[in-house]
């Protein structure tokens, strides 16, 4: 299957970019947008100030600086390295191959996080909407990120944001 890079990213366009990531401001900051998303839901996210662009692996809850301008991060983006490193190519092509299609505003997305004793499997990957997506990761990791390696977690607690019935698109 040939994937173009557009079924390797996803359009977030329609969203807001200073608050999307808005569950993550404890790890990433305030300053930071994100300007790419993977389609497994990793968002490349720039400093407003610095112009540095940043890796966020929502999985593992990290931040890495990959690029130290938006050139420099372009240029990256045609290495097979960086492609190979940052865009999941293979999952993709398997999981589209097993008919699960993203639509605009969403992303792949673990059923069951990695965090939380989920593994990498197919079986555990589900369409998602990019902003459930990303609060419910940010809110997750924010609560774990003191704990030890291989501590037991008994429970998390999600915030909801309840809307009224007729911005439920938003």
């Amino acid at each position: 299957m040939n994937l173009s890079f557009n079924d390797l990213t996803v359009n977030f366009s329609k969203y807001n970019s200073k608050t999307l990531l808005s569950d993550w401001h404890w790890l990433i900051g305030k300053n930071r947008i994100p300007i790419l998303i993977t389609a497994f839901g990793e968002p490349f996210v720039q400093e407003t100030g610095s112009g540095e662009v940043f890796f966020l692996n929502v999985y593992e809850g990290l931040m890495t600086r990959v690029a130290v301008d938006l050139d420099d991060f372009k240029e990256q983006l045609n290495s097979d390295d960086f492609s190979e490193k940052y865009l999941p190519i293979q999952a993709v092509g398997d999981l589209r191959l097993a008919g699960k299609m993203l639509s605009i505003g969403e992303v792949y997305s673990f059923k069951v996080p990695p965090i939380l004793g989920g593994t990498y499997e197919l079986e555990n990957i589900e369409v998602c909407d990019i902003q459930v997506h990303f609060s419910i990761l940010g809110q997750i990791h924010h609560q774990v990120k003191d704990l030890p390696v291989g501590a037991e977690i008994g429970s998390v607690q999600l915030n909801l944001v309840k809307r009224p019935w007729w911005k439920f698109w938003n």
